[in-house]
C-alpha cells in the first residue's frame, strides 16, 4: 500500500524536491462576498528560468477549503487578458495574504520558480479549461473543501491561469483558504 501523501502517489517527484524545484503557495482568509462575490488568483508561469534553461510547471496539488457560504463555483481560466496583477504574493515571504515556499530539501541549492503568483487580478476573456464547485450548505458555520491530489496538470510556458472561486450564496459571506503544489521539470 502507497503512503498518500500531498504528491498522490507520484514518487518520482521526490526527485524534485531534492534538486531545488518543488514549490508551495498558500493563499489564506481571502473574503468572498455572498451573492456571487468572487476570489481571483493569477498564475503567471514564465517561459525560461533565472539560468535561461526551460522548464515545465506540473501542478500536482490544489486543495481549497472554504467557511461559510453556499456552495462555490471555481473555473480555472487560461490566457485571459491581464491589465493589472493585483497583490503579489512574494517568493520565500508571508504576508497576509499568503506564502510561498521551496519544498527543497538540500540547503545549497536555491532554485527559483518560474511561477510568480497575484491575488485579485484585473482580467478579462480566456479559455475556462476546467470547472469544478464546493458544496457547501449556505450558513456562516458550514465548511467544505476540494482537494485535486490525484490530478496533475502541465502549464503552458509563458502563460497566464487564473483561478476564479465564487461563492453562490444567498445567504451568507464565506472565507477562501488555497493550497498549490507544484514541481518544475526540465533544465
Amino acid at each position: 500500500m502507497a503512503i498518500k501523501t500531498i504528491f498522490g502517489n507520484r514518487p518520482y517527484i521526490v526527485q524534485y524536491i531534492f534538486s531545488g524545484k518543488a514549490y508551495q503557495c498558500h493563499v489564506a482568509h481571502q473574503e468572498v462576498d455572498k451573492n456571487g462575490g468572487e476570489v481571483s488568483i493569477l498564475v503567471r508561469v514564465g517561459k525560461v528560468d533565472s539560468n535561461g534553461g526551460n522548464r515545465l510547471v506540473h501542478i500536482v496539488n490544489r486543495v481549497m477549503q472554504v467557511e461559510g457560504g453556499g456552495y462555490y463555483d471555481i473555473e480555472i481560466i487560461e490566457a485571459p487578458t491581464v491589465t493589472d496583477v493585483g497583490t503579489q504574493i512574494g517568493y520565500e515571504q508571508t504576508s497576509a495574504i499568503g506564502s510561498f515556499s521551496n519544498l527543497n530539501r538540500q540547503a545549497n541549492i536555491k532554485t527559483g520558480p518560474i511561477v510568480e503568483v497575484y491575488a485579485e487580478p484585473t482580467y478579462t476573456g480566456g479559455l475556462v479549461y476546467d470547472r469544478e464547485f464546493i458544496p457547501v450548505g449556505g450558513s456562516k458555520v458550514d465548511t467544505g473543501e476540494f482537494d485535486s491530489i490525484d490530478t496533475e496538470r502541465v502549464l503552458n510556458p509563458n502563460t497566464d491561469y487564473i483561478i476564479k472561486v465564487v461563492n453562490t450564496s444567498t445567504v451568507s459571506d464565506g472565507t477562501l483558504n488555497m493550497a498549490l503544489t507544484w514541481y518544475e521539470s526540465g533544465e
